[in-house]
């Protein structure tokens, strides 16, 4: 496993946050608000733009340029789109290469990155690093209506009134010591999309490294392209149609990579297999979605990875 480099375990006020942000053909400007509250907090902000076209690439490092100038770290790779992994480990690399970092932020481009989130998260951050290891501590991401999503907690009782134990957590709105990358290790890159955040929240319980939610800091988030709702109860969220190869393959891979074996690895694909179908049926597209789903399978157990092609 390649190694960071040299950090210290001195968190004093004289460390940093850092924050991550991965661009892909944005439709808004929403990410410039959200760099201007983070560079507020004086929090460092590393940009990776992960946009296919040309024109998009050249006006998104303008508008950054033209806002921020130097005070933003902008990243980009010949090859196109990267995925996920790639750009996270690139920024967490970055951090530790600058020398002064004690955690970092990721975001996606459309999460609405707001003031009073990020205040609550460092504050939650910097009282349960001087009691506790942890892996990673992240915001509650609300829909549009203000409902959260599902959150699945952990068993057993957090000594936290604001902050719950939970089994995973999504990238966006997450705050990872830069100490869980020593003992974890980096992000999947060959995952491409997918399972990356759960895949990792996974190897911190794997480390002994807790992973909590903070109640008191929420904020707006968009997942997929609408819900499936059943009683006028929103079930999970519905992603685009070719997101559940990668869904059902990453799946099947972090398990096998994590030597999870027996009824824990069949209900995990099982549990999978079952919102797929919920989905495709919503949906209309049953057929298509399925595709994707078999081929996925199909790929994990023989243990292909990388971009679909």
């Amino acid at each position: 496993m390649e190694q960071l480099l040299s950090t210290t375990d001195n968190f004093g006020n004289e460390k940093n946050f850092y924050a991550g942000i991965i661009l892909f053909n944005p439709e808004n400007e929403l990410f410039v608000r959200s760099i201007e509250i983070l560079l507020s907090c004086e929090i460092k902000v590393i940009v990776f733009d992960n946009s296919t076209k040309l024109e998009c690439l050249n006006y998104n490092k303008q508008l950054l340029f033209d806002r921020f100038g130097d005070n933003v770290f902008v990243l980009k790779s010949a090859k196109g789109n990267v995925g996920l992994g790639y750009p996270f480990n690139q920024m967490v690399k970055i951090a530790v290469r600058e020398g002064d970092c004690k955690g970092i932020y990721f975001f996606d481009q459309d999460s609405e990155v707001n003031l009073e989130a990020v205040r609550n998260l460092e504050k939650s951050f910097n009282k349960l690093f001087l009691k506790e290891p942890f892996g990673i501590i992240a915001a509650t991401a609300m829909r549009q209506n203000g409902m959260p999503y599902r959150i699945r907690k952990r068993h057993g009782v957090s000594n936290y009134s604001n902050l719950l134990k939970v089994h995973q957590v999504p990238s966006s709105f997450s705050l990872i010591p830069i100490t869980t990358f020593e003992k974890v290790g980096f992000f999947y890159e060959d995952f491409f999309i997918d399972h990356i955040d759960m895949d990792f929240s996974m190897r911190c319980w794997e480390n002994n490294l807790a992973i909590y939610v903070d109640k008191n800091a929420k904020f707006i988030h968009n997942v997929g392209v609408g819900d499936v709702i059943f009683l006028k109860k929103r079930l999970f969220p519905i992603s685009d149609t070719y997101r559940h190869y990668y869904q059902i393959r990453n799946l099947i891979l972090s398990l096998k990579r994590n030597n999870k074996k027996g009824w824990f690895f069949l209900k995990e694909i099982l549990i999978r297999i079952v919102v797929v179908f919920a989905i495709s049926i919503y949906t209309g597209n049953f057929f298509e979605r399925l595709r994707y789903l078999i081929k996925g399978m199909r790929d994990g157990f023989k243990g292909v990875s990388g971009k679909l092609t």
